[in-house]
């Protein structure tokens, strides 16, 4: 499994240890793919999942793009024609940080962009 998928995975993990509940992972159309899509209370959130080595270049959130962010946003209003929801849509960045072989969230930014 590559590093990406098992950083996806342990923001998977997490999400859930915080009560969201999974309902897509991967989700992929002309305009992107979406990591992670949880249910969180009044909320549906996109998740961008950015996994880094110990001490990176870049923060997570930076390397999220106005660009990133508008093809995120697209990928989000193909998938609720889709898939209809009474929630407010959000959308989250989760750092995964991997060192020496292990993983773990090094931050969760709720309402990101």
């Amino acid at each position: 499994m590559s590093v990406g998928k098992m950083g996806e995975k342990t923001a998977c993990r997490y999400l859930k240890k915080c009560g969201y509940s999974i309902v897509d992972k991967n989700h992929t159309t002309r305009f992107g793919e979406i990591d992670i899509i949880a249910i969180y209370g009044e909320f549906i959130v996109f998740v961008e999942v950015k996994t880094r080595s110990l001490n990176p270049i870049s923060s997570a959130l930076s390397s999220v793009d106005t660009y990133k962010q508008n093809r995120i946003r697209k990928t989000a209003m193909s998938y609720l024609k889709i898939k209809e929801s009474d929630r407010q849509p959000r959308f989250d960045v989760i750092e995964v940080l991997y060192d020496s072989g292990k993983f773990r969230v090094k931050e969760h930014i709720i309402d990101a962009f």
